[in-house]
């Protein structure tokens, strides 16, 4: 097995070269987690694509099927901005806290589909999916950063 340093004509570097060169790794990963943030706009705008699909499950198919559609596609859209706009696309958790963040995340816009579509088989009044379209939003809205921080942490090389 040969040796990888002969770069530096066969020498070790020294812990100050190794110190610099860690320093330039942590201001790299330092530099990816700040591009990999998420604009402020960017869970407001997922929120009012959701939430509004949310809410229309109660309501006859056209009028669900429509906002459904809409949140698929915009979410799409937003998600194709978003990676021009940082050139980072992060498709899934980057490690165990963000994973977290996700799944909570994820749980509760389930549980808020799943409770608008409950009241569309029950005998109440359809304002009632106003509840489930607001904890999606709320979901959106607070956890949606979290799951963001998160990232950022395990990014630049924080504890998980």
């Amino acid at each position: 097995m040969e040796s990888h340093s002969d770069e530096e004509g066969g020498r070790r570097p020294s812990p100050e070269d190794a110190r610099e060169t860690l320093g330039r790794l942590e201001a790299d990963g330092a530099e990816l987690a700040r591009r990999a943030s998420t604009p402020g706009w960017y869970y407001p705008a997922v929120g009012v694509l959701v939430a509004p699909a949310v809410g229309a499950l109660s309501q006859p198919g056209p009028v669900s099927i429509f906002f459904t559609s809409l949140a698929i596609f915009g979410s799409g859209l937003l998600a194709g901005i978003l990676r021009r706009r940082t050139g980072v696309a992060v498709s899934r958790p980057t490690g165990p806290r963000s994973r977290r963040e996700f799944v909570r995340l994820v749980v509760l816009v389930a549980i808020a589909f799943a409770a608008a579509l409950a009241i569309s088989f029950l005998p109440i009044s359809a304002w009632w999916a106003v509840l489930p379209a607001a904890l999606a939003l709320a979901a959106i809205l607070l956890l949606g950063p979290r799951y963001d921080a998160a990232i950022g942490v395990e990014i630049a090389g924080g504890a998980a």
